[in-house]
């Protein structure tokens, strides 16, 4: 399953650092204390990384990234960047090793968190990820990729209960949505509530009678028709 990793893009074409304003008070002070020399190249590191890492030219970007950081080492949207540039190239581990960083220096950086939640989700650390995204949902409560995630993850786990409540959750703000509809009705399959699996396989259908999975719907609207399973 592919994400779309958040990469922080606050700094192309610019010389100064706003996002620093928001992380703690060392991270600012080392920034003011580098020199002058050192931060202009460690942007032109930064702006040449995130401009390749766009045109998926991850290898050089990761380069230029490394440069920045060795000028600057607190440098927290270089290294969030790094770490996305590591997970697009499939090194999963170097990811989650950056993206940590980010966050033990700045706890409230959600790029740095939701890129952390889908590493996790990627190598199968589902109850890593169920965390991260958690944290993700405490700051943007309303983000949808972090909620549908978040109830893949309790599917993976066997956490049946608490994905159908997630689903729900989101069904109610994304009432056209038949992918939502589609893992809700999966996990309801999966607690063997019948009547209303089949509702919201249904549901799916008629948001989308050529959905992706229409034909496995099928074959679980049938099967649950024929072995009588939907008065259970």
């Amino acid at each position: 399953m592919a994400f779309k990793f958040v990469l922080s893009l606050g700094l192309l074409f610019i010389v100064c650092v706003p996002s620093l304003q928001a992380q703690d008070s060392s991270l600012v002070w080392q920034y003011k204390e580098i020199q002058k020399g050192d931060r202009d190249v460690a942007l032109a590191h930064y702006n040449r990384g995130l401009f390749l890492e766009m045109g998926e030219k991850h290898e050089d970007a990761i380069s230029h990234y490394q440069t920045a950081l060795m000028l600057f080492p607190g440098f927290i949207e270089a290294r969030n960047n790094l770490g996305a540039a590591y997970y697009n190239l499939g090194m999963m581990d170097d990811a989650v090793v950056e993206l940590r960083r980010v966050i033990q220096a700045m706890p409230t950086h959600k790029a740095a968190r939701y890129n952390l939640a889908s590493t996790y989700f990627t190598q199968g650390r589902f109850k890593n990820a169920i965390h991260e995204y958690k944290a993700v949902l405490d700051t943007m409560p309303d983000s949808y990729d972090a909620q549908y995630y978040l109830g893949i993850c309790y599917n993976q786990i066997g956490e049946f209960k608490l994905a159908v409540r997630t689903f729900e959750t989101l069904l109610h703000e994304q009432q056209d949505n038949p992918d939502v509809s589609y893992q809700l009705a999966t996990n309801l399959f999966a607690m063997r509530q019948m009547a209303r699996a089949l509702e919201f396989y249904e549901r799916t259908l008629s948001m989308d009678p050529n959905y992706k999975y229409s034909t496995e719907i099928h074959t679980m609207i049938e099967a649950i028709h024929e072995r009588g399973l939907a008065r259970k």
